[in-house]
């Protein structure tokens, strides 16, 4: 078993959730781009969002993950996707990249998938990466009120 948190606030945002919206769930996991040269793993805090069709990683993300204009330039280079919903209109930049999720008796799941990049504007700078159901297909993932959220299998 996987578990995340809710949470008021998100890490990586400075402005709190609207108050009368529930606590939102997030999941800390450890991302890796490995043919991004240079890259070296970093943590994230997700969004657990299951109403997204892909994993996203938003500029409050991957500006620690991509930290030079060399990688900059290496990551625009990439297939683009334009997509609706957070970040509309703009270039995603779809990299193969690996997942690591921590199970609560340590263990750990591993999935490599394709990741979205979103191409950083003034409009994307507070938006939180999203973790989708690329990703969460490979799990049961539950909101509960008493037992927070939970991912098990995988599948």
């Amino acid at each position: 078993m996987i578990r995340g948190y809710f949470a008021l606030t998100h890490p990586g945002v400075s402005r709190p959730y609207t108050p009368n919206h529930p606590p939102v769930p997030l999941l800390d996991v450890v991302i890796w781009v490995p043919d991004l040269p240079g890259s070296s793993p970093i943590v994230v805090s997700f969004l657990v969002d299951t109403g997204a069709d892909m994993t996203v990683l938003h500029p409050q993300d991957s500006e620690r993950l991509i930290t030079t204009a060399d990688q900059w330039q290496w990551i625009r280079g990439r297939p683009t996707l334009s997509v609706g919903g957070a970040g509309h209109g703009m270039p995603h930049y779809s990299v193969d990249a690996s997942i690591f999720l921590m199970h609560v008796d340590k263990s750990v799941s591993y999935h490599d998938f394709k990741l979205y990049i979103a191409e950083p504007h003034a409009g994307n700078q507070i938006n939180e990466s999203l973790l989708g159901r690329d990703v969460l297909r490979h799990y049961v993932t539950s909101f509960d009120g008493v037992e927070g959220l939970t991912l098990t299998g995988p599948s």
